[in-house]
C-alpha cells in the first residue's frame, strides 16, 4: 500500500499532468525498495563531497595555522574523580572491614582451645 500511495502522490504532484515513471537506469534505488529504505538514505541519489583544504588555505590565506590540544584532564576532574575515589572507599570499607572482623573472630573462636574439664 506505501508504494502505491507514493505513486498516487508523484502523480497527483505532477504539474504536467502526465503520470511519473519510474526509471530504473537514472536511480539507484530499486522499484522493490521500500520507504524505510528511502527515507534511510534521505532520498539523496548522490553525494558529491569535494573538499579541497589547499584551495580553502590558498583563498583563505592564514598567517599562521594553530590548533588546541585539550588535555584529558583538567584541575576540577581530578578533584571530582579524587573525591569520588575516596567516597567510594569509605563507604566500602564502612561496610567491608566490621563484616571482615567478625569473620576473622568466627574463625578465631572455631579453633580456640577451650579446656577441657
Amino acid at each position: 500500500m506505501g508504494l502505491d500511495f507514493l505513486f498516487t502522490m508523484v502523480q497527483w504532484a505532477n504539474a504536467s499532468g502526465q503520470p511519473a515513471m519510474f526509471d530504473a537506469v537514472s536511480t539507484r534505488f530499486s522499484v522493490n525498495d521500500t520507504i524505510e529504505t528511502l527515507a534511510y538514505n534521505m532520498f539523496i541519489e548522490t553525494w558529491l563531497s569535494n573538499a579541497s583544504y589547499e584551495m580553502f588555505f590558498n583563498a583563505c590565506e592564514p598567517k599562521q595555522c594553530t590548533y588546541t590540544y585539550h588535555y584529558r584532564f583538567d584541575a576540577l576532574e581530578v578533584l571530582t574523580t579524587f573525591l569520588s575515589i575516596l567516597g567510594g572507599l569509605s563507604v566500602g570499607l564502612r561496610f567491608f572491614i566490621p563484616h571482615f572482623f567478625q569473620v576473622i573472630r568466627n574463625i578465631i573462636n572455631r579453633f580456640h582451645m577451650r579446656p577441657v574439664k
